[in-house]
Order: C-alpha cells, then structure tokens, then sequence
C-alpha cells in the first residue's frame, strides 16, 4: 500500500499532487498544514474520496489554529470526504506518539 505523507506546506503540495491525479495512493496524510487554496474541489473530492485521509495537528500548533483545523475538517465533511483526525497535545511537529497512533490505524484498515 502506498501512503502520502504531507507535513505543513506539504500538505497543499500533496493535495495538488493527488487531485492531479499524478498518482495512485491508498492513504493521504495531511499533517499540520492546509489544504490547497488552488484546486479545483469538485474534481479534487471525487479523487480524494478513493483514499483512506488522515489529517493531524498539534493543539498548539501556532501555523494551524484549532479554528482553521475545524474549518478544513468542515470543508472535507461538506465534501463528502471521509476522513480520520488525530490530534496530539503538542506545537508544529510530527509527534512521535501521534504518528505512531496513525500507522497502527493505517495497518489495521490493510
């Protein structure tokens, strides 16, 4: 299985990347970072539907506030995007204890 991983401005590189369908994953993480302004969502959604999605931030994160996390769930669940949150007591990092939570769900989904 194949898994993009996209931390801070890599998320919107990795969004980009996938609704351009440049190729094939199974699971799209989006860690502590936004989604791309510039995607046409239509079309981006419907891609995006076909892979298991895992967005993740730390709740002190100063480059993603807890109000713009809820905004880009909200924007994903108006999308009809199903999606896994995880969250961590922790500032703009990949938490060591988050990312391992996450690839025990990635494993258990295979």
């Amino acid at each position: 299985r194949v898994t993009f991983f996209g931390f801070s401005q890599g998320t919107a590189t990795v969004t980009r990347w996938i609704s351009n369908r440049q190729s094939k994953a199974d699971n799209l993480v989006l860690w502590a970072g936004p989604l791309a302004s510039d995607v046409d969502w239509p079309s981006a959604g419907k891609v995006l539907k076909e892979v298991d999605l895992y967005f993740a931030y730390g709740k002190q994160d100063a480059f993603i506030s807890e109000q713009q996390a809820n905004e880009h769930r909200q924007a994903m669940q108006d999308m009809g995007i199903d999606h896994e949150v995880i969250t961590f007591d922790g500032p703009h990092t990949v938490d060591r204890s988050a990312l391992l939570e996450l690839s025990q769900r990635i494993i258990n989904k295979s």
